[in-house]
């Protein structure tokens, strides 16, 4: 019987089904959203407010059980972990919220959206300001340019 297991279980057996939530929570974290099937998010939304609370302790013990879970990622999410540890400082529980999206088209799985509920902006990268863009012109100045290009030639 069943009686008081909420956790899914997935086609692919324990290990992959512990990876899967391992890579799906390390996304939330680093993008800040994620879009998936109904039933993933579904099991993964309490392991990542489980990990929210952790982060926001901040104990030895809490930072040691988030390094098990995420392993060598750690490191690199300690910059938005401590970016949602002050941002959701005042915030008891319910950091995440589910959005339906429907049915997909190719297989017709419900898909959904997990996002913050409630404003967490995390740590952008780096734009690459090497690649200059072309400013933008209008559409008598864009006519004006291909011809003083088609008279040159």
């Amino acid at each position: 019987m069943r009686h008081g297991f909420k956790k899914a279980k997935f086609a692919a057996g324990y290990d992959a089904d512990r990876m899967l939530m391992r890579k799906l929570m390390f996304n939330f974290f680093t993008n800040g959203k994620l879009t998936t099937t109904f039933s993933k998010i579904k099991a993964l939304r309490p392991e990542i407010e489980k990990a929210v609370t952790k982060i926001k302790k901040g104990t030895e013990a809490d930072k040691n059980n988030l390094l098990k879970r995420f392993g060598s990622n750690y490191k690199m999410l300690s910059e938005v972990f401590k970016e949602v540890s002050t941002q959701l400082s005042k915030v008891q529980s319910g950091y995440t919220k589910i959005i339906k999206l429907g049915d997909r088209e190719s297989d017709g799985a419900k898909s959904a959206t997990l996002v913050w509920a409630y404003p967490v902006v995390l740590p952008g990268k780096k734009k690459d300001t090497s690649k200059k863009s072309a400013p933008k012109l209008d559409k008598k100045e864009s006519k004006e340019v291909v011809k003083k290009e088609v008279k040159d030639k």
